[in-house]
């Protein structure tokens, strides 16, 4: 009986010792499975890191031009803030070759004639449709309803071949205002009467209508002053010019009324304008001005990118008085607008000449 008791005693310890070893060897497989785990997402994340410090290092060579070749990945022009401190000639020709112009999307088989009259068709339909969408005073808004909606993008892209066959593809295309300051202005003693500004226009991706209407204004210009000193915006009065208004309230969101940005005088705009003189976003944008059309906003034009700081700000921003200066004595005059266009043989500008089809 006690050898009985001893084997069975000794039978049941061989077994839970068995069973126990069991266990702690599938403990053992089980951490060796989680270490296995470990490591290879420690190796992924390394992987990846790694991915993600060379890839930051090749964006940081190529913003800096110091990788990839000396590339440099540039920001739209219109990003930046306006030139304001008297840009030099050689500035200008140095951005014209970093810009290269942007490929057209599709050929025109057009004469610049047969654009003329079909821009001159559409801009007469958008001011019909204009007049019969807005018939709806509660609703009816040329930026969503579908008839001016439609209209605006057919005159829009009729007006952008026209910009690229009479004026040339690449842009972006500038004015220089050459100007008179009358001896009513302060300084005019110590910097005498002469002085100049030159606007660069938006992108005609965007803006075609208004871009398309200065270019005609300065084409056409005879006379014209700034007339206007206000906290926000230095006005010019066109005179004697056959541009009439714009048809619509072009705006885009891509280039709003910062500091340093020409807009579209007057509801609705043109063909006078001003320069804003400080951040007009929110009070030219859309919605202002009026109740009735949250979307409608002043139509932009360009950036001052010449004379901004030596000429707007110090000089004629001392015209003697305050708003409109009834006084002609007191305006700075526009003598002479002169449309420059980037050179098709190098970098620069050259001044525009029409040619015998631009006859209207």
């Amino acid at each position: 009986i006690i050898r009985r008791a001893a084997a069975a005693v000794t039978t049941s310890t061989t077994t839970k010792t068995r069973r126990k070893m069991e266990k702690q060897e599938k403990i053992e497989k089980h951490r060796a499975s989680r270490m296995q785990l470990t490591v290879v997402a420690v190796l992924v994340g390394l992987a990846c890191g790694g991915a993600f410090i060379y890839n930051k290092r090749t964006t940081d060579e190529l913003s800096d031009g110091s990788g990839g070749g000396g590339m440099r990945v540039k920001k739209h022009v219109f990003d930046k803030a306006p030139i304001t401190d008297g840009s030099k000639e050689e500035l200008m020709k140095s951005k014209i070759v970093q810009r290269p112009p942007p490929p057209q999307e599709q050929q025109t088989t057009k004469s610049e004639q047969e654009l003329s009259e079909l821009v001159q068709s559409l801009d007469g339909q958008v001011r019909d449709v204009k007049i019969q969408v807005e018939q709806d005073k509660a609703t009816g808004f040329m930026e969503t309803d579908p008839r001016g909606v439609a209209i605006t993008k057919k005159l829009q892209d009729a007006t952008r071949e026209l910009l690229h066959v009479r004026y040339g593809p690449n842009e972006p295309y500038r004015v220089q205002l050459d100007l008179t300051f009358q001896s009513t202005i302060p300084d005019f003693e110590e910097k005498g009467p002469t002085g100049k500004v030159v606007f660069e226009m938006g992108p005609s991706k965007y803006i075609p209508h208004s871009i398309f209407s200065f270019l005609e204004i300065a084409r056409h210009w005879k006379k014209g002053a700034f007339h206007r000193r206000a906290n926000h915006v230095l006005q010019v009065m066109v005179q004697q010019n056959p541009v009439k208004h714009l048809a619509f309230q072009e705006y885009s969101d891509q280039f709003p009324h910062v500091k340093g940005t020409v807009g579209y005088a007057g509801r609705p705009s043109g063909p006078a304008f001003y320069i804003s003189i400080q951040d007009n976003a929110r009070n030219h944008g859309p919605g202002s001005q009026q109740k009735r059309n949250p979307y409608e906003a002043d139509a932009a034009i360009g950036t001052v990118v010449e004379g901004f700081e030596d000429v707007v700000l110090e000089r004629i921003t001392k015209m003697p008085g305050h708003e409109f200066l009834n006084d002609p004595k007191k305006h700075v005059l526009i003598d002479k607008m002169t449309i420059l266009v980037p050179s098709s043989t190098g970098g620069g500008y050259v001044e525009w000449k029409p040619t015998d089809a631009t006859t209207d």
